[in-house]
């Protein structure tokens, strides 16, 4: 790629995330009640930086199949937020203090603690500010998960809803402004029938999207990666366990994102299986690329700190295979997968913007 062309599409990437940022703002709940502190933790921590990552390769997925990708807008906002639960988690395990270039909850509900109980003697502040801190940082994790999967499944329900006759007595849910336009319509003709079958088939898309993305998330999945992490601290792994470990816990989320992108755009069952199969060779390299600048890189480029794998004796693929190993690894990997994309049976043609993505992903220095 010319660096012109690296120019122009580093300016497109960034004009991506932007879109994405305000569909996040759109999602995220306003602060009401006496909870409203918890509300705005989920935007501190989902609006505060990020490459978008996600939320980008599920619409550039989707775009490769459907022309309209608003389908995918809800579920964009909540793979967002189901990654962002996962790294306050994550901070909080390592008991990391910077993500992003700015505080993380836990750490700035510390200090607000500590400050608050500065001179108060005989308390044991330090001890009750993190437990402060890691309590305050795991609810507004799990408030982001929860919420995530409430605004797929409302997605899904309005477009069930809508696709449903009024039964006698019965009236549409206040605001379902399609639902009602629907059944007005339901009659005899053809045209009505194919509007609610499509409307179901849409609907069926939006359930199994979520499904996958419950799975991908959990215990079968990410939750599941992090699990096997920690109880593996300390010891010495097998290349193996290592590749098991960070394809639950970095590739299931991207191949969620990837392969919802293609059901959510109506892609036959074959090629979202390719795409899955190439998503997890692009996570795999993802998480070398990332194990790799947490000895190479700096904390300014990474808006986190640096070292933090070898100060937790975390098993990582550097650790096993050297640095050198692992970047041929990267480019074996990306490769691989970019050659399984293109083998797939795309419906509109492709501009080019995943692949040079993908590629951005695993050449990268944060």
């Amino acid at each position: 790629m010319t660096e012109s062309r690296k120019m122009e599409f580093k300016e497109l990437q960034r004009k991506k995330a932007k879109e994405i940022d305000d569909i996040l703002r759109r999602y995220l709940p306003a602060p009401a009640g006496d909870q409203a502190v918890c509300m705005e933790d989920m935007a501190y921590s989902v609006l505060g930086g990020g490459k978008r990552l996600r939320p980008m390769l599920m619409r550039e997925t989707c775009a490769l199949f459907a022309e309209d990708t608003s389908v995918a807008e809800p579920f964009m906002a909540a793979i967002e937020m189901i990654h962002t639960y996962s790294l306050i988690h994550d901070d909080i395990m390592d008991d990391d203090d910077e993500r992003r270039g700015r505080p993380t909850i836990h750490a700035k509900y510390r200090e607000m603690f500590s400050t608050r109980h500065a001179e108060e003697a005989g308390r044991d502040s330090a001890g009750e500010s993190w437990k402060y801190g890691a309590s305050m940082g795991i609810l507004a994790g799990d408030a982001l998960l929860t919420y995530a999967f409430e605004i797929m499944a409302d997605a899904a329900g309005q477009e069930s809803e809508a696709a449903l006759p009024v039964r006698p007595g019965q009236s549409a849910e206040p605001g379902a402004k399609d639902a009602e336009q629907t059944r007005e319509n339901a009659g005899s003709s053809a045209e009505n029938a194919a509007l609610v079958e499509g409307r179901m088939a849409r609907a069926a898309a939006k359930i199994r999207a979520m499904s996958l993305i419950a799975k991908k998330a959990g215990v079968y999945g990410m939750v599941g990666g992090q699990v096997i992490d920690v109880q593996n601290v300390g010891t010495d792994m097998t290349a193996e366990q290592v590749k098991n470990i960070n394809e639950l816990k970095t590739s299931a989320l991207i191949e969620a994102s990837m392969m919802a992108g293609a059901i959510l755009g109506g892609a036959d069952d074959a090629s979202v299986g390719n795409i899955g199969r190439a998503a997890s060779m692009i996570g795999q390299a993802f998480q070398i690329e990332d194990d790799i600048l947490d000895v190479t890189g700096n904390a300014a480029d990474l808006g986190k700190p640096v070292g933090s794998d070898d100060k937790n004796d975390k098993n990582t693929y550097v650790r096993i295979y050297g640095l050198e190993e692992c970047g041929r690894m990267v480019a074996e990997l990306s490769e691989e997968a970019i050659r399984i994309l293109q083998s797939c049976n795309f419906r509109r043609e492709p501009d080019g913007f995943l692949e040079e993505l993908l590629r951005s992903l695993v050449n990268r220095d944060r």
